[in-house]
């Protein structure tokens, strides 16, 4: 303990005679740095916010953003192509289903008629007919569920491709004003901050695309799961 106390004497008396060696006069007049001889150290942003700037996002060349732009255009317009025949699938399996649906309830009116006048040949007759359309019915069921799943799956990619584009053409943009600002070598404040709203639209507009990617990916696995539930009642028309 004694060690100790006499340790934190001698550091103390270390730290006053350092101060008084740089304050000979005890002076703490205006413009003097009690402690700070040298005065505040330099910012170790080097370039500035301008230059921290320039540093978040560097370009591609614009002969990449326009071959990886060309790409998103065609794939918009093949998943806007395959979205619209997805809902003219879609509605002709609703289609098919709401007929179904009428004819097994005509065939189980008529066998019951059938039962009420005891003819047993029409019982088992309209008896097997009724259960071979209740089978196809809950077999267009599931094409239903599974057209629906496939449209909604193919309008999430028509929406994430829409992103992409998007994404792409502001990237554009942003990497013409990146080139505009190096070349001008200049720090103009209106310059950075037309700079600095378009790179806030191009991460936004990336995190969109990104997000929307998911949500198609997410759709994707629903799509899976219906069509392997139709692939089972589709087998089963067969028993």
């Amino acid at each position: 303990m004694v060690r100790k106390s006499l340790t934190i004497l001698l550091l103390t008396i270390a730290f006053v005679s350092s101060f008084r060696a740089q304050n000979p006069a005890g002076n703490t007049s205006t413009g003097a740095l009690v402690g700070l001889p040298a005065g505040l150290p330099p910012s170790i942003l080097r370039g500035g916010t301008t230059g921290e700037l320039m540093a978040v996002y560097t370009p591609r060349s614009p002969e990449e953003i326009q071959r990886l732009l060309e790409i998103a255009k065609s794939s918009q317009q093949s998943a806007e192509n395959s979205y619209a025949e997805s809902v003219r699938l879609a509605q002709s399996a609703s289609g098919q289903l709401q007929i179904m649906t009428e004819e097994l309830r005509t065939t189980e009116t008529r066998l019951n008629v059938a039962k009420k006048a005891k003819n047993s040949s029409d019982v088992s007759l309209l008896t097997n007919e009724a259960k071979r359309q209740e089978a196809e019915r809950k077999y267009l069921v599931s094409l239903r569920d599974a057209m629906n799943a496939d449209m909604e799956s193919l309008n999430s990619q028509r929406i994430a491709a829409g992103a992409q584009v998007k994404a792409l053409q502001i990237e554009s943009d942003a990497a013409k004003k990146h080139d505009e600002i190096v070349a001008a070598n200049s720090e103009k404040a209106s310059n950075t901050t037309s700079y600095a709203a378009l790179l806030k639209q191009l991460f936004s507009a990336r995190k969109e695309a990104a997000d929307r990617a998911l949500e198609a990916a997410s759709k994707q696995t629903s799509v899976a799961s219906r069509k392997l539930k139709q692939l089972d009642a589709l087998s089963k028309l067969s028993k």
